[in-house]
């Protein structure tokens, strides 16, 4: 995943999205999920913000970083684009390591053992496709709503699409997806209309097994 122009960042509403990658390696059985971090976050980026964004993306499934930018001249565009610079030319440069240590430890930490998430959140994809411009849909924020209460609530969880529908089972009241089996089903407001036959009888055969 791709973190850029502060998209995540201390003081502000953030969304859950790195979510979506860590689902996906849960599901497949990966054991990093990668992020690409920091670019065009300006140089005044500190390294405890940059802490706090790591943070905030590790522990919704994320394990692994490549930081921007190191830019490989000082003149021109390239000391001007696409900050901040991780370099020497940073006044921070000298203390850079005590970052880089706690990420590479941490994601290290993060990539043994097994996810242990039996909680699933359906994302109503079809809701988004079929939304008449870019804008928010009212079945996109009702997704957003939920999420943020189950983080609230300290609840982790995993993002379940369609997909979901090829590499599925359901036994012993649960869903079983890839390499991760949910006790627990959440959806959101959706238009019926827009789930598909699959979807629907997923569903139907998980509230029975309940």
């Amino acid at each position: 995943m791709d973190v850029i122009w502060r998209q995540i960042f201390p003081g502000q509403r953030n969304h859950h999205f790195p979510r979506y990658a860590g689902s996906v390696g849960r599901q497949n059985g990966h054991h990093l999920v990668l992020t690409e971090s920091f670019a065009v976050y300006g140089n005044g980026l500190s390294l405890a913000q940059m802490k706090w964004i790591t943070d905030y993306q590790y522990v919704r499934g994320i394990n692994m970083m490549v930081m921007g930018c190191y830019p490989s001249g000082t003149s021109g565009n390239l000391i001007s684009g696409e900050r901040p610079h991780l370099g020497p030319m940073s006044p921070q440069w000298r203390h850079q390591y005590l970052f880089q240590d706690y990420a590479a430890r941490l994601g290290y930490v993060l990539s043994l053992g097994e996810a242990a998430t039996d909680v699933a959140l359906y994302y109503p994809v079809r809701d988004v496709w079929a939304a008449v411009s870019d804008e928010d849909t009212p079945e996109s924020r009702a997704n957003d709503d939920v999420a943020l209460e189950l983080e609230r609530h300290q609840v982790d969880f995993d993002m379940v699409d369609d997909d979901l529908v090829r590499a599925r089972s359901v036994s012993n009241g649960a869903i079983h997806v890839g390499r991760m089996s949910y006790q627990t089903l959440v959806m959101s407001r959706t238009r019926g209309d827009a789930l598909t036959a699959g979807v629907a009888q997923l569903y139907e055969e998980y509230t029975r097994a309940k």
